[in-house]
């Protein structure tokens, strides 16, 4: 993590002048937060201006950090997240623009330094000469022909981790197998929906000496409790029962408090300041994406175009990480009614009525004197209209998502060492095969986070086999 706090500046400042040198759009990398910029730096919000009357886009502030909510975090967190979308968009970074920028990384590679690019090529296993080193890997193509490539450093692994792997992830993510063991998951089905990513290139670190990270290791799990478009805000969340059931502030360490909840709906409740919530929250993967200033623009005219009293939720647009995904949203003149419309069992009711009135006097009072939430989160539920999202509380079968977020242990040069702790001559590792970058879950700023490490570890993998490999 050390290393990509410091090195990712530089990495980002390297890839964008490659990117001009080879003749990318400069759309791509010139950062304009608007409606019309293909890349955008997040930012926090200020809510008094938001609450003046002033356009969304004066509300931009740079300046507040570190926020108090949530995690320790840090600001510069950079998106090529290609146009902006008024409509909802399906499919993770569907728009995205970072595509050019890597590509035309590749194109220099071969233009500057003669790099011989070999596709539909896959290492099978690493050669190793009687001391120790890694001097080459035996692949086969998509012929299976089989190919020996011998080098003069070394070898750095960047095949991705192993989410697509069910053996793997139940054997690795003793945490989440359990999980989804408690409620009837079968080995066979504990992997990633999107396929690919088979843990080989992690096997061949280990088969070469490399171990794996201890336990407890990661997945591409967000945290959070009870989404709305702003995806897990600070905002108060109720479980079936109509009780308050943890720090609504800590987005990435609730996932562990709802999924140890009594299996049901959950509910998050706010009101017309459902804005200062928002502008309150952490800086979180799973909390309000602050870079694209028009999206909130869109969520203030979204919501106060929801119907009031309707029965069922009006869809309306999403303003978190990269996606557009749509979000449900009740909207009633007063928290009795949105009870109702939300189906709040009849016995726990007035207990959900009691919570929130217990939880305005906590606002009041300055402390959260229950679960510690941050007063600078604590905003209250008091102003029609009120508004309301449900969610799934318990302890529901989770699937790795995405990619899995552990790998092989290596010393602070980014070579791989053995069972001892001992370097590997000869042998790297970068990407999501890496260990050592994350706890639990994804717990990151914004979308493309393990991207930003892979490409940053990855730059930095080559410079120490140069630097260091004789």
């Amino acid at each position: 993590v050390s290393l990509y706090v410091k090195n990712s500046g530089p990495t980002l400042d390297h890839m964008i002048d490659v990117a001009k040198e080879m003749g990318v759009d400069s759309k791509v990398y010139t950062y304009d937060n608007t409606e019309n910029g293909w890349t955008i730096v997040h930012v926090n919000m200020d809510y008094e201006k938001i609450k003046a009357g002033n356009n969304i886009y004066d509300c931009l502030d740079l300046t507040n950090y570190p926020r108090h909510p949530g995690t320790k975090t840090w600001p510069a967190t950079v998106q090529f997240m290609g146009q902006y979308s008024a409509e909802e968009v399906q499919g993770v970074a569907a728009h995205s623009v970072l595509k050019y920028v890597q590509q035309a990384c590749l194109d220099k590679a071969v233009k500057d330094y003669g790099t011989t690019l070999y596709y539909g090529t896959s290492a099978k296993v690493l050669l190793k000469d009687d001391s120790g080193r890694v001097t080459g890997v035996i692949a086969e193509d998509v012929d299976g022909k089989k190919i020996q490539y011998n080098v003069k450093k070394g070898v750095v692994v960047c095949g991705g981790d192993y989410a697509g792997n069910a053996e793997m992830s139940w054997a690795l993510l003793t945490e989440y197998m359990e999980r989804f063991e408690r409620e009837g998951g079968l080995q066979k089905d504990f992997k990633s929906g999107m396929g690919g990513r088979d843990g080989s290139a992690v096997k061949l670190l280990c088969w070469a000496g490399g171990m794996v990270e201890p336990a407890p290791r990661g997945t591409m799990l967000l945290g959070g409790g009870i989404n709305g478009p702003w995806g897990s805000n600070s905002m108060l969340w109720l479980n079936n029962d109509g009780k308050r059931y943890c720090n609504e502030g800590n987005v990435t360490g609730a996932a562990t408090a709802t999924a140890r909840q009594k299996a049901g709906d959950g509910y998050l409740v706010t009101d017309k300041n459902f804005m200062k919530s928002i502008c309150a929250g952490g800086i979180e993967h799973a909390a309000p994406n602050g870079g694209r200033p028009q999206y909130y623009q869109d969520l203030i005219d979204d919501m106060a175009a929801i119907p009031t009293g309707k029965s069922e939720p009006t869809q309306i647009r999403g303003c978190f990480v990269a996606e557009r995904m749509g979000a449900a949203v009740y909207k009633a003149d007063t928290l009795d009614q949105l009870a109702d419309l939300m189906g709040v069992p009849a016995e726990s009711k007035q207990t959900w009525l009691d919570s929130i009135a217990h939880y305005n006097e906590l606002c009041a009072a300055g402390a959260d004197t229950d679960f510690g939430k941050d007063p600078s989160a604590m905003v209250p539920v008091l102003e029609a209209p009120f508004y309301g999202c449900k969610g799934n509380l318990g302890n529901n079968a989770t699937t790795p998502m995405m990619v899995t977020m552990s790998g092989v242990m290596t010393d602070l040069n980014l070579n791989v060492t053995d069972v001892e702790h001992n370097p590997i001559p000869g042998l790297y590792a970068a990407g999501n095969c890496l260990g050592g970058r994350y706890g639990t879950g994804y717990s990151t700023p914004c979308a493309g986070n393990s991207i930003g490490m892979a490409v940053t570890h990855g730059r930095l993998a080559g410079q120490f086999v140069v630097d260091n490999e004789k």
